[in-house]
């Protein structure tokens, strides 16, 4: 009985292990698979986000697709973007910490 109950602990281990391994694949795909999501919901939110410059362009006369055109388009999505990340750092940091409220500057 004690050379079955020596087998029985190094299994119980690899068990454990490969139970851990397949929890960590499963996390890394869904990672993975939420990554696409967001690069097909960010490909969409270009094309409307660069739809309403070509308005707002047009409005004031500025139309083309010069490089002028491209440099005022992507000024205006990096401000959009880096906004967007201080507010998703922000939500990210209460959600770690939800004792702490968010300090106002």
């Amino acid at each position: 009985m004690i050379a079955v109950d020596k087998l029985k602990e190094p299994s119980k281990k690899i068990t454990i292990k490969a139970k851990r391994f397949q929890n960590d694949i499963r996390k890394h795909m869904a990672t993975a698979i939420a990554a696409g999501f967001a690069f097909v919901m960010a490909l969409v939110w270009r094309d409307a986000i660069q739809a309403g410059i070509d308005k707002i362009l047009e409005k004031f006369g500025i139309t083309g697709s010069g490089y002028i055109y491209k440099i005022i388009l992507a000024v205006f999505v990096t401000l959009v973007c880096v906004i967007g990340l201080k507010f998703v750092a922000g939500w990210s940091e209460q959600e770690k910490n939800p004792e702490k409220k968010p300090e106002k500057k």
